[in-house]
């Protein structure tokens, strides 16, 4: 399931018309949640503050009501 070293850049298209709902954005937030407490857990901040980075991403561009928890 770990293809994450497989992946370059080159290899990423981005789809312009990727829409997430509010629901989807939650379960994404949940994965990230459980992600940097697996990162906190092994001490791996560099890893942490990556997926703090995309969580503070998607935080910013969402509307509060979805996120709120």
């Amino acid at each position: 399931m770990d293809r994450y070293s497989e992946i370059t850049e080159d290899d990423v298209e981005v789809d312009a018309t990727l829409l997430l709902t509010g629901e989807h954005l939650e379960i994404v937030m949940k994965a990230l949640d459980c992600y940097a407490y697996a990162m906190v857990m092994s001490q791996s901040v560099g890893e942490l503050n990556k997926v703090k980075e995309v969580a503070e991403i998607i935080i910013s561009n969402c509307p509060r009501l979805e996120l709120d928890s």
